[in-house]
């Protein structure tokens, strides 16, 4: 018996119609700097990306550009601020970061920043009176509360330190990120404590929360952006009372919630 041949057609390119000069005109598509709507926008994020890359006159242009934009936008203030830290200009950042205090007293992004500048010098004292007046203005953000909540395990206060982060990360993960600050500080045996409470707690949670701390630790390895160390403050982005994340016991390089910068 023959097989009956099936037709095969070879498809067929799309043609693609050009728009006329006259549908370019008309279209919202920005041709020059006057066109585009939040141009201030535009350089903070080219800012923030030359940043990254380590090309730090670049990313100061870029900030000071969005400044003639908005010149009272606080992200490139805060921009250059980071920038004066990345450089290695330690005093001039502290000045640029306190000035935007005293300017915006008021603005949770502000305390989150310059505590997280504290942190990278490990000064905590300091980032706690920041992380502190940050937690004020919004005692339900999450991100507030992570940071008090390191801060107050780094200077011993474990259990508000547990209460704060909870409301964060979980209680399993809280409770792993104390025992984790605990043991780079030597205190072994409370850590066990804890780790013991988190696995009792939620067994399953503290395996995936394990887990993601060597992930963690690894993707910390795998990062070439120029940081000055410091603590690390993780928080993966998964259902916060589930899977939390952790601190990786032997990064510093930040990830998540990006303690330093």
């Amino acid at each position: 018996m023959r097989k009956k041949k099936v037709a095969y057609n070879e498809p067929q390119a799309v043609k693609v119609k050009e728009p006329t000069f006259a549908q370019l005109e008309s279209s919202n598509v920005p041709r020059t700097m006057k066109d585009i709507k939040q141009p201030a926008q535009l350089f903070l994020a080219y800012g923030a990306w030359e940043a990254q890359l380590g090309h730090y006159p670049e990313a100061r242009v870029a900030y000071q550009q969005a400044l003639e934009k908005e010149p009272k936008n606080i992200d490139a203030f805060l921009g250059l601020a980071e920038l004066s830290d990345l450089e290695g200009k330690k005093e001039q950042a502290e000045r640029e970061y306190l000035k935007l205090v005293a300017e915006h007293p008021e603005s949770g992004k502000v305390r989150s920043r310059i505590g997280r500048f504290y942190v990278s010098q490990r000064r905590f004292p300091e980032a706690l009176v920041q992380f502190e007046a940050g937690y004020k203005l919004d005692p339900t953000s999450k991100e507030a509360n992570l940071e008090l909540g390191v801060v107050m395990a780094e200077l011993g206060r474990h259990q508000e330190a547990l209460t704060h982060m909870s409301k964060s990360v979980g209680e399993t993960a809280a409770q792993i990120n104390i025992a984790v600050i605990l043991r780079r500080q030597g205190q072994q045996g409370l850590a066990d404590q804890y780790l013991a409470r988190a696995r009792q707690r939620d067994p399953n949670g503290y395996q995936a929360a394990i887990l993601q701390a060597s992930h963690s630790e690894a993707a910390s390895a795998n990062q070439t952006v120029n940081r000055p160390a410091g603590m690390a403050i993780q928080q993966v982005p998964m259902t916060v009372e589930s899977k939390p994340g952790i601190i990786p016991e032997s990064s510093v390089t930040p990830i998540g919630i990006e303690a330093m910068h």
